[in-house]
């Protein structure tokens, strides 16, 4: 009963969403794109970032600097850096599995006293048949 109840209320708002987005669309196509305000704020931060680049650019130390190289220099580090802690998260995983392995093969063997239990069970199994 519920669920027929909120599927009508769900169906129901929205078509009522749809038609009111249907009606206000011309109005929505008729906006600019942006405000006056904010296209001169867009031209202020491009003019004021370019003459940044163009100052940062002509600094003596920085003239024969390489984004490129930079770049290639620093993920070389990094990725060096992933693959030293690969192989020392792999070298851990290791000795645990060489810790767990030597567990379960101690707990795996039975005890000297519970193997011979164990040979007399069957012995001890025939006497009681006869």
């Amino acid at each position: 009963m519920w669920e027929i109840f909120l599927a009508a209320v769900f169906w129901a708002s929205l078509t009522g969403l749809t038609v009111i987005f249907w009606k206000k669309l011309p109005e929505i196509k008729g906006l600019p794109k942006t405000t006056p305000a904010r296209a001169m704020e867009k031209r202020f931060l491009i003019g004021a970032l370019a003459m940044a680049k163009a100052k940062v650019a002509n600094l003596p130390w920085l003239k024969d600097f390489s984004f490129d190289e930079f770049w290639q220099k620093s993920l070389q580090k990094l990725l060096s850096k992933f693959r030293v802690l690969a192989l020392k998260i792999e070298s851990q995983t290791g000795s645990w599995l060489a810790i767990l392995r030597q567990k379960s093969q101690a707990n795996g063997q039975p005890k000297k006293e519970e193997a011979a239990a164990q040979d007399n069970f069957w012995q001890e199994l025939q006497k009681k048949k006869e």
